[in-house]
């Protein structure tokens, strides 16, 4: 018995720690043009960690982040081609490093991008020398004085044609726990036939 309950909260910390620690969802496609590559981005409001809320606030986005180091995106606010309307380029340094969209007001400070329910979307794009490999593409977005999201990895897509349906994180938490009690119960009731 104790090692089912320990077999099951093993699981549920695997589970766990695989839960992004952000409600939103960077997506990109990249092209090969020539020298360069094209980036078109959609970062999404999925609440795939659960945490998302209506009217939920970010103030910048930084793209190509790189933790207290260079940007492989050495091009700064000049990476950006399009930009969501009313935000501004500029660029990150001290911690967080690299390309970055003010929103709204086009600072660090001030207005911000609200989103107002899961799957709202903003679409930018860019170009760079910079080929990252899949898996490597680091971002981060800035609340202003609320501090900042977790870095994460953007997720490359072919296309932007399919759309996907998010998956709370705390759904596959639920199976576990579902699954872990099944086995609990039909350990108990094997016990009480013998």
């Amino acid at each position: 018995m104790r090692s089912l309950i320990g077999s099951f909260f093993v699981a549920l910390c695997l589970v766990t720690s695989v839960a992004h620690a952000t409600p939103f969802r960077l997506d990109y496609v990249k092209t090969q043009d020539g020298a360069f590559f094209n980036y078109d981005f959609r970062l999404i409001a999925d609440n795939n960690d659960g945490s998302f809320f209506s009217g939920f606030e970010i103030d910048s986005l930084v793209v190509g982040d790189a933790i207290q180091d260079t940007s492989p995106f050495v091009e700064e606010e000049s990476f950006f081609t399009a930009l969501p309307a009313g935000a501004s380029a500029t660029r990150a340094t001290g911690f967080h490093n690299g390309p970055m969209i003010g929103f709204v007001d086009g600072s660090v400070v001030g207005d911000f991008l609200s989103f107002a329910s899961i799957g709202d979307f903003v679409a930018f794009s860019g170009r760079s020398v910079a080929d990252i490999p899949d898996g490597e593409l680091l971002w981060a977005y800035l609340q202003g004085d609320l501090g900042t999201g977790d870095v994460e990895v953007a997720n490359r897509v072919a296309d932007f044609s399919v759309n996907t349906v998010p998956v709370p994180a705390a759904l596959p938490l639920l199976g576990v726990a579902l699954a872990g009690l099944g086995m609990v119960a039909c350990r108990r009731r094997s016990r009480n036939k013998a």
